[in-house]
């Protein structure tokens, strides 16, 4: 990091232990791209000298969050994003959330973006124009910020080499709840993952319904293909169709943490030498298998699970 090339141990100490008017201005210019990038920078640079938290005016380290920390989490919070992932590792803090968040792209009803397809293409196109640059995608994807509200849209595809992490925004109802962002579909899937493409969905409550004028042809909730990657975190997730979470496809591969799975035919389908983890789910309410693995050189692995009903 060339910062720590520029700036003097005590230089850094004397940002962190700076004082509020110092605060308030940080804030303004983190709310900009460069202005998150260079707090997240300060931030890596001040672990790398050993200054993991703020000064307690003895000289000594206190255990509270760092002052770019702090204003980090208040930047990310401002942006809707209220919680860190549990699926990237225990190196995850809210500078480097901040940073990776200052490329997302934003769909909502007061956002020039409206659907969830729409920020996936809008996503596409940000990465197209880094990699044409010569840049690298900040955590491999790009990130869409839902917020709250129903998006009844066709089934969604990701193809074309996409890299896309889609999150809801954490808004809070006039009694205190969070808000749902809510992906449906009508007689076909909501999500589906076609080539070697990566999608990562975050906090967002996924239907695929039928209608009175459904014709019998399968589809699911969220599907995979050859070569593509999926995680799936923190989701609310139930089919009319088929198979709520289908996972197949050669060389593919899942991640599903700490989601709810309930009320379809069958729960999860793992097969065709896909490669999955099922971590900390909560799978209920289904006519047939919760789990289904199948065919040679599939891997599953299960772990702290809750399957009844």
């Amino acid at each position: 990091f060339s910062l720590t090339e520029s700036l003097d141990v005590d230089c850094i100490a004397c940002v962190l232990s700076s004082c509020a008017q110092a605060h308030r201005g940080l804030i303004l210019v983190g709310c900009r791209s460069d202005g998150a990038r260079a707090l997240s920078l300060m931030a890596r640079s001040c672990r790398l000298l050993g200054l993991k938290g703020q000064l307690d005016g003895k000289g000594r380290q206190s255990t509270a969050l760092s002052m770019t920390g702090t204003i980090a989490q208040e930047l990310c919070k401002e942006a809707g994003v209220c919680r860190l992932p549990l699926t990237m590792g225990a190196g995850w803090c809210w500078s480097r959330m901040l940073y990776w968040l200052a490329d997302a792209v934003r769909v909502g009803p007061h956002h020039e973006l409206k659907t969830v397809q729409g920020g996936i293409r809008a996503a596409r196109k940000v990465q197209v124009a880094m990699e044409r640059a010569g840049g690298a995608l900040v955590e491999g994807s790009v990130p869409v910020l839902v917020e709250p509200g129903v998006y009844n849209e066709e089934g969604s595809a990701v193809d074309n080499c996409n890299r896309v992490s889609i999150w809801r925004c954490d808004r809070q109802s006039s009694n205190g709840d969070v808000q749902k962002v809510e992906w449906t579909s009508v007689d076909q899937h909501v999500l589906i993952l076609q080539g070697k493409v990566s999608v990562s969905v975050n906090g967002v409550h996924m239907a695929a319904t039928k209608s009175a004028l459904y014709n019998g042809s399968p589809f699911v909730c969220v599907g995979t293909g050859d070569g593509s990657a999926l995680t799936l975190e923190r989701c609310n997730l139930t089919s009319a169709g088929a198979t709520i979470i289908q996972i197949g496809g050669t060389e593919s591969s899942a991640l599903v943490s700490g989601c709810c799975i309930h009320d379809g035919m069958a729960g999860v389908f793992i097969g065709n030498k896909a490669k999955a983890v099922l971590e900390n789910n909560d799978i209920h309410s289904l006519i047939f298998s919760a789990v289904q693995v199948q065919d040679e050189g599939t891997e599953a692995v299960l772990r702290g699970n809750t399957i009844h009903h």
